[in-house]
């Protein structure tokens, strides 16, 4: 069955498919398909691991590149920023497709 976003939100979280049927989307897809929230919840699955003293399962999951998410992470990114002048960093705007506005720097003032 192939439906909008909105359809399923309204009813399909109240009904139940058969065995045979699948559904084209699923409830919070974008927690995965989004760049900057795949990583929050990568972030957040290694952390409970963590906590849970899982270390080998914590570092299983240290496979994607050291990301921030700004402006809320600025400070963080800055810090991680000074430490290795001349590095060529990646930015890549939230919510955009195909590699739209994605564009590489190497200096501070060279974002906004």
């Amino acid at each position: 069955m192939w439906y909008e976003r909105e359809y399923i939100y309204e009813v399909l979280n109240h009904s139940h498919l058969s065995p045979n049927q699948k559904v084209n989307h699923y409830r919070n897809h974008y927690e995965l398909t989004r760049k900057d929230l795949m990583v929050k919840n990568l972030k957040w699955y290694r952390k409970n691991f963590e906590k849970e003293g899982k270390n080998d399962e914590a570092n299983a999951i240290d496979f994607f590149p050291t990301t921030f998410n700004l402006p809320s992470d600025y400070s963080l990114f800055v810090e991680e920023f000074k430490k290795s002048p001349g590095s060529v960093w990646i930015m890549k705007p939230i919510a955009r497709s195909q590699g739209r506005g994605i564009f590489l720097f190497t200096k501070l003032n060279q974002i906004s």
